[in-house]
């Protein structure tokens, strides 16, 4: 903001010269002009209601607003309300305000300008106009900013490094770390401030270290990274590792040590040297990128394995901007988990959130797409304040190409299932539809009734079987949704079912569940369960009376678990099948049972919990079969 109207020129110059000459105040109008006009410093008038007036070409410049839009506008278009009326208020009260403020240009950047406006005043002292001298500063500050913040990286490296940093002049130390205290064996800097550097050398290298730092004041050398031996509080030898240098410190010539205590690598070298390929393997093969990147965004460090896993560069990498790297979708992903790690930051502080990976897409120098997982975390200034962003990258394109693959086939193969499962009991129903119909003819001879009763079993046996594969693909997804549930009212209703679909059997349940007596874990599968259990053990008994027991009791087995014996009088099972049953695999003997246990063995395992097969009477597996099934209680 900045200049003077044409129109008040005879009123300004009142203010400005108070000579009576109008030769002499042509001379001055005329000067001011000019300096108006050609001043490299974005100038503007405004009137005593703070309107614009004029400005000239620096602040045309700056600011990007034609003449004819600033015209009858006041500076708020471009500081805000708020900063004008700050702005305003101060040079009312006082007559004139200094300093930085934001603005916004016509092309809608943000600068940090400087502003300076005072107040030119008629005869009787009233502001006639302002006049505001404005320059652009957003860079000077982005540069001291990017001082201060490499100043207080260096500070904080000093401070927290693991390397002991002292300072020494005219032989005594007037610097150390909390390394270098506790690499001497010092508590407290108070004990080792002031004292002679000679006191901390072992004799073995004291000439040779006097020497050098003698020549290191007379610019003849530096000393870079060699051993010397030491000497701690205690009066223990130490082996260090020593690089020195003078600098200015506090405005004087002093000697920087930077050193590390090597005692105990020295003691171990012969152990590195046996290890020493197996470190380099892991390093060699350690592919993922580490970098990071202010909170614009813009790169400020990548690691060497760019090359190797996006073609570029580590210069190359570090100047390309991020929008370069990735589609725009991606870029506005990452955008969004920064805005949202800002909010969080604010709202539940920087402990009370996790920030999840990101999956993104990256360039590689050929043009292709990759995919990269994320992980991130905030670099952060002494007060806990986020100031940049340090990541790491791992290239999971082809991880993610198998897990879609596997989608695709995961897919297609429950397409193909469940198709298959409608169409087969659509011809299932028919064929058993047809055999119900045939065997109510009351003429049919004996030995077709036979056959068409066996037909229909195996048919109805086929039915269930695709029932059961169904279920069984059904128990395998991830999705679960596991609710207290009551074993008793779930068991009875498996029995009512068993017996409808048993009728020709005498069947004889008896078991000491009661309803409300425990809560276990589970879903809708529990019937399914409760069911394939019951119906086989009734199928297992070749009498038309069969008699099945369910005993339930509480046990501590890993765990709170509801163990429950289901228990027949049956053909029982071999060894052989009982250990092949739960999985369908093993021998032929096995592979008659159909695949009912092993739904069974799935859902248990659903649910946190374990099956067992067991002989009803030990030892003798004729006597029949007791599965053992351990569900776990809720509490």
């Amino acid at each position: 903001m900045t200049g003077k109207p044409r129109e008040k020129g005879t009123q300004r110059k009142k203010n400005l010269d108070n000579s009576k000459s109008t030769g002499n105040s042509t001379i001055h109008e005329t000067l001011y002009e000019d300096i108006f006009t050609c001043s490299n410093d974005a100038i503007a008038i405004l009137n005593s209601e703070g309107v614009y007036i004029k400005q000239n070409a620096a602040h045309r410049t700056l600011l990007g607003f034609p003449d004819e839009f600033l015209s009858g506008k006041t500076p708020a278009i471009h500081l805000g309300e708020d900063i004008y009326s700050s702005v305003f208020d101060t040079l009312r009260s006082e007559g004139s305000f200094r300093g930085n403020v934001k603005s916004t240009t016509y092309d809608e950047r943000v600068l940090e300008i400087a502003i300076t406006v005072f107040a030119l005043y008629d005869d009787d002292h009233r502001p006639q106009f302002y006049v505001g001298v404005t320059r652009d500063v957003t860079e000077m500050l982005k540069a001291m900013q990017a001082m201060e913040e490499s100043e207080e990286r260096y500070r904080t490296l000093v401070e927290n490094s693991p390397l002991g940093i002292a300072v020494h002049r005219s032989g005594k130390i007037i610097y150390a770390n909390q390394s270098a205290l506790k690499i001497i064996g010092q508590e407290s800097s108070d004990d080792y401030i002031g004292r002679a550097v000679i006191d901390f050398i072992h004799t073995d290298s004291r000439d040779e270290v006097v020497e050098r730092v003698q020549a290191m004041y007379r610019g003849e050398a530096s000393v870079e990274a060699i051993e010397e031996k030491w000497v701690s509080l205690d009066g223990t030898a130490i082996d260090v590792k020593v690089a020195a240098s003078v600098i200015t410190y506090q405005g004087e010539p002093a000697v920087q040590v930077v050193f590390s205590d090597i005692t105990d690598r020295k003691r171990a070298e012969e152990a590195l040297r046996v290890s020493e390929q197996q470190y380099r393997i892991l390093a060699e093969n350690v592919k993922d990128v580490i970098w990071t990147v202010d909170l614009n965004l813009n790169f400020t460090y990548v690691s060497a394995s760019v090359k190797d896993m996006l073609g570029y560069t580590v210069q190359e990498a570090l100047a390309m901007p991020i929008s370069d790297a990735m589609p725009q979708q991606f870029l506005e992903i990452i955008e969004d988990a920064l805005e949202e790690s800002f909010h969080l930051e604010e709202t539940v502080g920087k402990d009370g959130y996790d920030a999840p990976p990101l999956e993104i897409d990256l360039y590689d120098k050929s043009g292709t797409l990759r995919r990269f997982e994320m992980s991130r975390v905030f670099l952060r200034d002494e007060n806990d304040r986020p100031t940049g962003i340090l990541g790491v990258a791992r290239d999971i394109t082809d991880r993610k190409l198998a897990e879609e693959a596997l989608e695709r086939a995961v897919a297609q193969a429950e397409f193909y299932n469940d198709l298959m499962a409608h169409d087969l009991a659509n011809m299932q129903q028919g064929i058993m539809v047809s055999l119900e119909i045939i065997l109510s003819e009351h003429h049919l001879p004996d030995h077709l009734i036979a056959f068409a009763e066996s037909a229909l079993e195996q048919t109805k046996r086929s039915a269930a079987l695709i029932v059961n594969v169904k279920k069984l693909a059904s128990t395998s997804k991830q999705d679960t949704n596991l609710i207290p549930t009551d074993p008793y009212e779930v068991l009875i209703e498996a029995m009512a079912t068993v017996r409808s679909s048993l009728p020709g059997k005498e069947i004889i349940f008896s078991t000491n569940l009661t309803t409300g007596e425990y809560d276990i874990i589970a879903d809708e599968f529990l019937l399914d369960m409760f069911f394939n259990l019951l119906h086989n053990a009734v199928k297992a008994d070749p009498r038309e009376r069969v008699e099945i027991d369910v005993q339930t009791e509480r046990t501590e087995d890993d765990g709170a678990f509801l163990q429950m014996r289901f228990e027949d009088r049956g053909r029982g099972m071999s060894d052989s099948v009982k250990e092949s049953v739960l999985t369908r695999m093993g021998n032929r003997e096995g592979r008659g049972i159909g695949i009912g246990l092993t739904l069974v063995k799935r859902i248990a395992d659903r649910y946190g919990g374990r099956v067992r097969i067991k002989d009803r009477v030990k030892g003798d597996h004729q006597q029949g079969t007791s599965v053992v099934l351990l569900l776990p209680l809720t509490h």
